[in-house]
């Protein structure tokens, strides 16, 4: 008799075990179907902008500077311009940028080396240990709002010199960086 009562117990105690996991399943699934449904109500749309982001450099072909002792020339120039239109489309957000001016080898100390944008000099560049590379800070382009900034890279002598100095293959680089 004591074991027909077992079985009846191991069977009560099997059909609580599913009774709960049936209630617990069905629990999660109205619980997981309501905040769905509050989820779905509560979602909204969102569009994605890519802005244009446009920085161009012109310069003349010209890449070397001369000094020449006996024709008496003391100073040589380069011209070149950073725009943010390209084609008609002008940069979409706000950028700043430096002019980076890598020279074939170290200025000396009859010749100084000058930066004019828009006729104005720019102070302070940062040099390289080796003295060929300075850096300047150069500008910032206002979003949407098409610019140019004409720049004069100007190598000249205070007084005459006493020999000719070339400077062949300077390399000129814009560094631009968007602004918050």
């Amino acid at each position: 008799m004591m074991k027909g009562n077992k079985k009846h117990e191991t069977f009560h105690v099997t059909l609580q075990l599913v009774l709960l996991v049936i209630l617990i399943c069905s629990g999660t699934l109205m619980i997981g179907t309501s905040f769905a449904r509050y989820m779905t109500a509560g979602a909204s749309s969102a569009n994605a902008h890519v802005s244009s982001f446009v920085v161009e450099a012109t310069g003349t072909g010209r890449t070397d500077l001369c000094l020449n002792a006996s024709e008496g020339k003391n100073s040589d120039s380069y011209a070149f311009a950073v725009t943010n239109v390209n084609n008609g489309r002008i940069c979409d957000v706000t950028a700043n940028y430096r002019i980076v001016i890598t020279l074939p080898r170290p200025l000396n100390s009859e010749v100084q080396m000058i930066l004019l944008k828009d006729d104005q000099p720019l102070f302070s560049p940062v040099v390289s240990a080796d003295g060929l590379t300075y850096t300047y800070t150069a500008g910032t382009f206002s979003a949407a709002q098409g610019d140019t900034h004409h720049f004069k890279l100007v190598f000249k002598a205070d007084g005459a010199i006493t020999e000719s100095f070339a400077f062949n293959g300077i390399h000129v680089s814009v560094y631009t960086e968007q602004t918050h």
